[in-house]
Formats: structure tokens, sequence, C-alpha cells
């Protein structure tokens, strides 16, 4: 049989190093990424004939081959080539999850460890690129910080797991994570400040069992955390999608912002195409920008002459991922949100084998993708691709807890 697991170690550390040297010096880590995760993947199925265990992946291909398919033959918002380059982009992070999944791959201490010395050097290495205000040198933009740190801190959590700790982290680990975490307030965006809220709260506060709903403490803390994360994110929240620059509500200046425009625009594209969308690379993807061809949907909806979104400059196309789903309709939201209920049925799983600090890894993946989701579209980037990723290996882990007990039981532990 072929070794897959050294492979795939290699192949995780570069992932984990395109997080900053993937933004300025090696700008194709992501597509180097997706296509060595499917190489991986071929190998293991060709090879180790272990066709069955990429189920998931083959559902994924065929879904997204089907939006293909319906997008070049039944819809003209856009070429076939940019078509066929949105569903690259759109299968990378279902690329990365599925095939670790299938793969589950299990690190040596030796590997761990040099992945855990590797979080820590980048993380420290970018606060004094931020510090010494030389980030634009491999940063470009101050939010890649608040990735790597993220994106590090999460890495870390996971190589430091040890079941024989009763926390599931040592304290020396502990205190590294929540300092790679502290380091990536730096970046100073409202929504890295809204993670680390969740992240301090999952790593010192929650106990299994505080998501239990039925319980009103326990929903009141629930409630005082989210109200914390909207607290600290308002300003941004009310920059960009109630006031602009100004000080009250101004339709006008509203109107002249790309990210309201999007998903506002995203709401009347649902009216029009309810079931399947609009298509790929018709609407907020980078393949329906002038980068590789300008969709004629912007046209449809008057949006052409947005700032950021015209022709002449549309820098914030691709610069949030929610309205980019009315690409896929109501069906297709659909199926996003049964694969993210998925995930969070096999996360709740690990309560079950007493790997409460490895749920606690899952819901920080979550939570982030879901927050940066709200202005970024890092989940179809090396930042995605890293984080799904880490939840195909956590879900791998899941996998034999399935019939220990039923899901009943663990909603009372969760």
């Amino acid at each position: 049989m072929l070794d897959i697991n050294r492979t795939y170690f290699w192949l995780f550390c570069f992932a984990v190093l395109s997080l900053m040297l993937g933004i300025v010096v090696f700008k194709l880590a992501d597509e180097v990424c997706l296509l060595a995760f499917a190489i991986l993947g071929a190998l293991d199925m060709l090879y180790n004939r272990r066709w069955r265990a990429y189920r998931l992946f083959f559902v994924f291909l065929a879904v997204m081959a089907f939006y293909a398919w319906y997008s070049i033959y039944f819809l003209d918002y856009n070429t076939p080539r940019a078509i066929v380059n949105d569903f690259v982009i759109q299968m990378k992070p279902l690329i990365a999850f599925s095939v670790t999944y299938a793969i589950a791959p299990q690190f040596t201490g030796k590997e761990k460890r040099i992945i855990k010395y590797l979080c820590i050097v980048l993380s420290v290495f970018s606060f004094l690129l931020m510090v010494t205000n030389t980030y634009r040198t491999l940063l470009f933009h101050v939010y890649y910080q608040g990735l790597l740190c993220a994106g590090c801190g999460i890495v870390y959590l996971l190589m430091a797991y040890d079941k024989e700790q009763p926390k599931g982290w040592s304290r020396k680990d502990l205190l590294w994570a929540v300092f790679i975490f502290m380091m990536g307030l730096a970046c100073t965006r409202a929504k890295y400040y809204g993670f680390f809220v969740l992240a301090m709260f999952m790593l010192i506060v929650y106990k299994p069992g505080m998501m239990n709903l039925k319980n009103l403490r326990n929903l009141g803390i629930l409630l005082l955390v989210a109200g914390a994360v909207l607290i600290v994110s308002w300003n941004k929240i009310e920059y960009y999608f109630v006031t602009g620059s100004s000080d009250t509500f101004d339709p006008e200046v509203a109107a002249s912002f790309a990210r309201p425009v999007l998903y506002a625009t995203s709401v009347l594209i649902f009216a029009d195409h309810l079931w399947l969308g609009s298509g790929l690379a018709s609407f907020a993807t980078f393949s329906s920008s002038t980068a590789i061809n300008y969709s004629q949907l912007y046209y449809k909806y008057g949006i052409d002459a947005v700032w950021g979104l015209s022709p002449t400059y549309d820098t914030f196309i691709a610069d949030t991922f929610y309205p980019e789903l009315a690409q896929f309709g109501f069906i297709g939201v659909v199926l996003f949100c049964i694969c993210c209920w998925w995930i969070w049925q096999k996360l709740r799983l690990l309560l079950h084998g007493n790997m409460s600090s490895l749920f606690v890894v899952g819901v920080l993946a979550l939570g982030f993708l879901a927050i940066d989701a709200t202005s970024s579209c890092s989940v179809l980037q090396v930042p995605g691709e890293l984080l799904m990723a880490i939840l195909g290996m956590l879900v791998a882990m899941a996998k034999p807890l399935e019939n220990v007990k039923s899901l009943n039981k663990i909603r009372n532990e969760i």
C-alpha cells in the first residue's frame, strides 16, 4: 500500500506556510494546494483501492458539475471559460475537506511538534511585521495577519491535543494558543475581534453542557457571548451596512458601498432565479470580475456603475462570501445548510468520546469561517482550504464514535 500519511504531512505543512507566503511571494499557493489534495486523493483511490472512502468527494463533484452544466447550457451570464474557472474555485474547500476526511491522516508526535513550532514562528514573525509596519512585503493587507494567527492558533490547538491531559491540552500549549490569537489582534479588524471573543469563550469558559439551550442559564451565557461579538464588531457593521461614512443613515451613501449592494442584489437574484440561482461565475465571485470575464448580471441589475463593482474598478466583487450563494438558488442554499449541519452533528460526536477539546477546535474553525464570510472570501483561498482540512480531520476522528451512543443523548452533553 501507498503510505499517504507522510505525503499528507508535507502538504499540510505547505498549507500552513502558505498563510504567509501565499499572499505576495507565491500567489498560486491555493491552486497548488488544490492540485496536491486532488492528486493525493487520486493516488489513494488508485493504489490503495479506497474508492468507497471518497463517496463524499464524488457527491461534491456531482453537485458542482451539475451547476457548471446548468450554467453553461441554460444561462448566458458568462462564458464557459469563466464558469469552469469558478467551478475550480468553488471546489477548493470541498476537495480539501472531503480528501482529508477520506484519508483521515495520522501525524506522529514529532510531526505534530514540527507543525506547532511552525505555527509559533509564523505568528510571531507576522506580529513583528505589523509592529514594524513592514507587513506589506509579505502580507499585503493587515487582515491577512489576522487570518494567519487564526489559522495558526486553530492548527496549534489541534496538534497540541493530548487526551491524557484533563482539559485536552497542557497549560503551556493552551497559553501559546491564546498568545497566538492575541497577536492576531494587531490586524485591527472588527471581524477578528469578534472571533477572538468566541475563541476566549471556548478556550476559557466553555464546558460540555453549556450549549444545551433548554437551560436558561446556558442560554443567557450564549446570548452574552453573541452580544459581545456584535459589540466589538459593531463599528464595522455600522460602517459597511448602515450609515456608510456618515453619522446617520443615508441611502445615497449606503448605495455607494460594494458590500451592501452585493447583499441587496443577492436578494433580487434569489427572487428572479429562485430554485437554481444565476449560475457559476455570475455574481460576487472572482470569476465574474474583469480578471476572468465580467458577468452580464451586473448590467442587468444596474450595479455595474457602483464603485468597486464596475468594469473599470471591480476590486470588491469577490469581497464577501454569503452573497455568492445567490448563484446556487434555494436548492443550493439548502444543500449548503445540510452540509454545515452534517459537519456540526459529526463534531458533536467528539463530546461522546471525551474529546471535548477537539469539539472546541471544530467550533473555532466553523465560527471563524462563518464570521469571516460576512465580509471576506477566505473560505475559497488557502485559509479556507486549511480550515476545511482541519474540519475533515475532526469529522474523520468522530467517525468511529457514530454507533457508540445516539445523538439524542449527545444533545444533553453539549
